[in-house]
């Protein structure tokens, strides 16, 4: 009886030193910044680089590539990608958005530590006088990684950006969520 009280008084005061296990945190969501030009509307897409690999697996040995621009083949796998899961539309006519720059930085998060994350740059082509709402959808990384989030912001080059939603997967439709644009 005395063994088992000692047994159990050993097994407690080993679990109680033990370290605690790591708690595991999910990477930042992605960021888009809209920015809009004359003729154009930019959209400059921040996510890591982890995430993408997790969804197109063909962009993963990125990450052992150097900082800096990201070289031209993966930034056409990239184009595809996106094309399928980011339209910029005005009224219910959808832009081309064309992938004019992607970078490969290192970033950091207090929960995460330091990462790689991919900077991507879209440009759409605006006509001058358009009275049409602006509308974005997105549901890259999310309709894989259903916890993944995303942020606008809108750019007027002004002020530091402004937030205009933040969002995850559309749950009840499956499908892109449709975002208006002010």
């Amino acid at each position: 009886m005395m063994l088992a009280s000692l047994g159990r008084a050993l097994a407690l005061a080993l679990f109680a030193a033990a370290p605690l296990p790591a708690m595991a945190h999910s990477l930042p969501g992605s960021q888009l910044t809209l920015t809009q030009r004359s003729e154009s509307m930019q959209i400059t897409l921040r996510l890591a680089l982890d995430d993408l690999a997790h969804v197109l697996p063909e962009v993963a040995p990125l990450a052992e590539a150097p900082l800096g621009p990201v070289p031209q083949g993966y930034q056409a796998q990239m184009q595809g990608y996106f094309a399928k899961h980011i339209a910029f539309s005005v009224g219910q006519t959808a832009l081309p958005l064309t992938l004019t720059q992607a970078l490969l930085q290192q970033a950091s998060n207090d929960h995460v530590g330091a990462f790689k994350q991919l900077e991507i740059t879209f440009t759409a082509p605006l006509e001058q006088g358009t009275d049409a709402p602006l509308a974005l959808s997105y549901d890259a990384i999310m309709h894989e990684i259903r916890s993944h989030r995303a942020a606008i912001y809108q750019d007027s080059g002004e002020t530091t950006p402004i937030g205009l939603v933040e969002f995850g997967y559309d749950f009840e439709t499956g499908k892109a969520r449709r975002i208006p644009l002010p």
